[in-house]
């Protein structure tokens, strides 16, 4: 087994089968080194023309390690507190799929609904290699400006205060070849420490209220700066987040 350099993980839900050709192209432009990467897919799509699809692109893409684990436990309708019983839920997927991360010392995730900038756009270097080339040794992690698929706004924010956890604010998506320190973004496409995410995971929100901070990363943002170490935002580095076949989010 060759030593490996990074854990791509991405989560697959219902009705996700058309991104996955998003998902193919973005895993082509990121160039990544495939004897010593590792791809851990999450699929709580319930569709075997899903899995099957997701086989043929790790098999056919030459992807020497992989995993597909299989998460039946997902069902929209049946939670009856939306947002926070299905943040719980995808928390516990997402902490299932660094575990599988097999000591990698990177974990890149990469959103199935994401199409990366090809190497032309970032001065003949893949994304993979401008984020890691942002990495420092307090940085717990390196983020993406993606548009949100739901508002339109740029998920990229930061806080009042750390403890306790304050007040969001929006970054101005006008930030041309800035990198910037944040408090947090999106899992869209984002270059996270293997020890730290392994050590912290996600927990869903506890502690934190509002119906805005139901996203799963709250948490781990949180406990990330409460340790001392830095998040940054690329800038420079602008996936497309695609609201619908052929149909991306524009600022």
């Amino acid at each position: 087994m060759a030593i490996l350099d990074v854990c791509v993980v991405t989560r697959v839900g219902p009705d996700r089968l058309w991104e996955l050709d998003l998902w193919e192209r973005s895993l082509d432009r990121l160039h990544l080194p495939r004897e010593r990467t590792r791809i851990v897919v999450g699929d709580n799509s319930g569709s075997t023309a899903t899995r099957m699809r997701i086989t043929d692109i790790l098999r056919d893409g030459g992807w020497s390690e992989w995993a597909l684990l299989i998460d039946k436990g997902y069902n929209c309708a049946k939670f009856t507190k939306r947002p926070e019983e299905h943040s719980y839920h995808q928390a516990r997927l997402f902490s299932r799929l660094v575990r599988a991360s097999m000591l990698a010392p990177y974990i890149l995730s990469l959103d199935t609904d994401a199409l990366v900038p090809p190497k032309e756009a970032l001065g003949d270097l893949s994304a993979y290699q401008v984020l890691k080339s942002r990495m420092m040794e307090d940085v717990a992690a390196v983020g993406t400006p993606a548009l949100s698929r739901w508002s339109g706004d740029v998920a990229v924010y930061t806080v009042d205060s750390v403890e306790p956890w304050g007040r969001l604010k929006r970054s101005d998506i006008r930030k041309p070849g800035v990198v910037e320190e944040v408090h947090a973004f999106g899992t869209c496409l984002t270059l996270w420490r293997g020890d730290l995410l392994r050590k912290y995971e996600f927990k869903g929100e506890p502690n934190i209220q509002g119906k805005c901070r139901q996203g799963l990363e709250w948490w781990t943002y949180k406990m990330f700066l409460s340790h001392g170490y830095r998040l940054l935002c690329d800038w420079t580095v602008r996936p497309r987040h695609y609201k619908s076949e052929g149909v991306y989010v524009q600022a």
